[in-house]
Formats: structure tokens, C-alpha cells, sequence
């Protein structure tokens, strides 16, 4: 299990510090999803490609383990859906990859992101 950070060079977007609330649920565990109330995260970096996520301590993740995340950006009320994979994990939380995202959700992340680079 990797439990350090990637190296940087892997990534293909930039990332940008945020603090954004996120919800995400395991996919592979049926009775799970279907009592799922929302476990909370914090996203503390955001790219088009992934994202850091601070996660509480006591929550089990492992790599290759895959989510449904919900992101929300306060600032507008606006949420965003995505099928992500833990790609890696260390004490203070996970590095996910955005696999799978709508189309009209992934412009809207780009449109974020760009709102940061030239804020």
C-alpha cells in the first residue's frame, strides 16, 4: 500500500488550494451504500484530475478502493458528482483521481479552477 505522497511529476493538471466540503460514499459494499447518510471530508487541494481530501482519522480507506463524491462549493450552492479511486493514502488523508464525471460537472470544475488562476 502506498502510503506517501506522488510524486508531482505524475500529475497531468495543476492543483489549487481549497477548503471544500465533500461527501463521499464506497460503492463496493451494498448494505453500506444503502444506509449511507453522507461521510463528510474536507478537500484541502482540487485539479480537473484529483484531489487531496483530509479525511477523519478513524475512517478505514485503502488504495484502490472506489467512491461516489459529492463536492460542494459554497460560494455558489453549486454540487458536483464523481465516481473517484484512492490512488493514495497517509495519516492526515487520501490523494483521489476523478475517474468519472459528467460533462456539464467537470466544465463547471474547470470554470472553477480557472476563476482560481487569475483571482
Amino acid at each position: 500500500m502506498n502510503r506517501g505522497l506522488p510524486n508531482r511529476e505524475q500529475r497531468a493538471h495543476s492543483r489549487f488550494p481549497v477548503k471544500l466540503p465533500v461527501q463521499y460514499r464506497l460503492l463496493d459494499t451494498p448494505p453500506e451504500v444503502e444506509k449511507f447518510k453522507g461521510k463528510v471530508a474536507l478537500a484541502k487541494d482540487l485539479s480537473l484530475g484529483g484531489m487531496y481530501m483530509k479525511i477523519a482519522r478513524d475512517k478505514d480507506v485503502k488504495v484502490g478502493e472506489v467512491f461516489r463524491l459529492d463536492i460542494t462549493f459554497p460560494e455558489t450552492n453549486r454540487r458536483l458528482f464523481a465516481f473517484v479511486e484512492v490512488v493514495w493514502v497517509n495519516e492526515p488523508g487520501v490523494g483521489i483521481h476523478l475517474m468519472l464525471m459528467p460533462e456539464e460537472d467537470r466544465e463547471y470544475l474547470k470554470f472553477y479552477l480557472d476563476q482560481l488562476v487569475y483571482s
